[in-house]
């Protein structure tokens, strides 16, 4: 971080609902990622009539690609910044799930849970960790440890929260209800104002600049053309 991006921290202000959010999306992807191995196995392996190993895989390709996008994350959150990433994270994550609740199939559930889910998860995980840190410095230490400490929250929360909702009503309703938790992250990241020291906005005010520029070159000739 440059020291101009350094003084531009607020290190408070709309920073404490940045670490909120972050908080919250810290609760909620990982007290998911965590807990579902022990929350489904049993209803799956019962409904689909498979064995642990093949159940099992779902929670470890979900893990596995949610940390593998970290590299694609943080391309597009210097690119787009954190909350147009993490909105598409938001929403990417929740089709996931929502395209599971769908279909009861195990390869299926490979490719919604596992592969676009954990897509969504990394789109999320990395903007929540990053606008944290853009928003603050001095205090930034303790804002991150806020903001991740929802991992632990959420991981204690959720083993207790979803056997309610699938005892009741069966798995799949535990994936639906899940796809709209994740929906909800949507709300989050739109609160995840940009700074204006941010690379995202940096660029855009850049590529800005330079349309403003070329509209005056062009305009130019038109000119000067008028006045003779």
């Amino acid at each position: 971080m440059t020291s101009e991006t350094s003084n531009l921290a607020p290190d408070g202000g709309w920073g404490w609902i940045i670490v909120l959010c972050s908080f919250s999306i810290h609760f909620v992807i990982d007290g998911i990622t965590y807990s579902m191995g022990s929350v489904y196995l049993e209803p799956m392996r019962k409904s689909l009539k498979r064995g642990t190993g093949a159940i099992g895989a779902i929670w470890s390709i979900l893990p596995a690609v949610y940390l593998l996008v970290g590299v694609i994350a943080t391309i597009f959150t210097t690119r787009f910044g954190c909350r147009l990433v993490a909105i598409t994270g938001a929403c990417v994550g929740a089709a996931g799930f929502f395209l599971a609740f769908c279909w009861k199939q195990l390869w299926f559930y490979y490719i919604t849970i596992g592969a676009i889910g954990g897509l969504g998860f990394g789109l999320l995980y990395l903007p929540a960790i990053v606008s944290v840190n853009y928003y603050f410095e001095k205090k930034r230490s303790l804002a991150m440890g806020f903001a991740v400490s929802g991992a632990g929250c959420g991981t204690m929360v959720f083993p207790h929260l979803m056997p309610v909702i699938i005892n009741r009503f069966g798995y799949e309703m535990g994936l639906l209800a899940e796809s709209i938790i994740l929906l909800f992250c949507v709300v989050f990241g739109l609160l995840m104002i940009p700074l204006p020291s941010e690379p995202s906005e940096v660029k855009r005010k850049q590529k800005k600049l330079k349309a403003s520029n070329l509209t005056k070159i062009t305009q130019i000739p038109v000119e000067t053309a008028t006045n003779n």
